[in-house]
């Protein structure tokens, strides 16, 4: 059975984390202001595409492409993002744009291109000139762990270079959203926006494994996360880092050592594709071999994500 490797990670948050090597030294405590710390997009991005392009989407190309930079590879067999709002905002635009248009006028027809959610990881592959397969997987709070399995399928079948991203931006009808359904109000003031994108390889010098990943319940999270590592031979205990987020669940309740990632960055559906870097980050900087780490994703109270990184 062909593993799957990270070759690259880059991740734009409210922390320095574009381009950082070792983010786990960048932990400044708790976010107070999760405004989103971008860098300049004319090193990455055609100026006619950025004046086109929406947050979320100029996040996702300049990481992208600063991700195949840093991986040193050019041909991908496939592009796979995942998104909890997808191109939300852009959708909203149309909707607006098409209900307000007068009688006989036209409407623009931007808004209408970019509000598909699958052009995110579609605007991708026009800027790498890539025809191969690409989807975006919009699926809430475990948008980027089905994004994630997509990938590793395509690494297994035999592709030998995968693109993998999360990202969501934050959006005004979010925060209503929020009051509507009753979050409190310290949740509500998590909510943020970020991204992060990976390459994913069959082989990598730094030779860290995507070893699992798994949906699980919420009710009986510790239980399937002991299962899961079994599987693999190993303990909780043996852990070098368990890194957790917090989507629709509003704390924690764990009797496992952790560090809470969204407490840095924040809430967004996305999210725990961050958590799944400083999980590589922590492997490739700090662990030798045999050393693993686990992203546990707190996405609501029925479902939560597990995903196995390992160091070989």
């Amino acid at each position: 059975m062909r593993k799957v490797f990270i070759q690259s990670a880059v991740s734009i948050t409210c922390q320095p984390s574009f381009l950082n090597e070792n983010l786990y030294e960048l932990k400044i405590g708790k976010a107070n202001d999760l405004a989103l710390l971008e860098p300049n997009y004319k090193d990455f991005i055609p100026p006619a595409m950025i004046r086109r392009a929406s947050k979320m989407m100029k996040m996702s190309l300049a990481s992208s492409q600063a991700c195949m930079q840093q991986a040193g590879v050019e041909d991908l067999g496939a592009i796979i993002v995942g998104s909890g709002l997808g191109c939300l905002m852009d959708t909203e635009k149309f909707l607006k744009s098409s209900i307000l248009a007068e009688e006989g006028s036209l409407i623009p027809p931007l808004s209408f291109i970019q509000s598909g959610h699958n052009s995110v990881s579609g605007q991708i592959a026009l800027q790498l000139k890539n025809q191969r397969y690409n989807m975006t997987h919009v699926q809430k709070g475990l948008s980027f762990e089905y994004a994630l399995m997509d990938a590793m399928l395509r690494i297994k079948e035999g592709d030998q270079a995968v693109m993998l991203g999360g990202v969501d931006e934050k959006i005004d009808v979010l925060d209503e959203l929020a009051k509507a359904v009753d979050w409190p109000e310290d949740m509500r003031n998590e909510l943020a926006e970020g991204c992060s994108f990976f390459v994913l390889k069959d082989e990598s010098d730094a030779g860290i494994e995507v070893a699992d990943v798994k949906i699980v319940s919420t009710s009986k999270i510790e239980v399937e996360l002991e299962a899961l590592l079994q599987a693999h031979d190993l303990r909780v205990d043996d852990s070098i880092g368990n890194f957790v987020g917090l989507n629709e669940v509003q704390e924690a309740d764990l009797d496992i050592n952790h560090q809470l990632y969204t407490q840095w960055i924040g809430r967004y559906f996305s999210s725990s594709a961050f958590g799944f870097h400083l999980a590589y980050d922590k492997l490739k900087n700090e662990g030798k071999a045999g050393d693993f780490s686990v992203v546990i994703n707190l996405s609501n109270a029925q479902y939560t994500g597990l995903t196995l990184l390992r160091r070989v």
